[in-house]
């Protein structure tokens, strides 16, 4: 679903990596 919402909104991809990055200082 996400790789669905990433290839339909190119722009969603930055925030989607801005939220990775998130949860990996989270987790880190």
């Amino acid at each position: 679903m996400k790789k669905k919402i990433i290839c339909a909104h190119p722009i969603s991809q930055k925030a989607d990596n801005d939220l990775q990055l998130s949860s990996m200082v989270l987790f880190a």
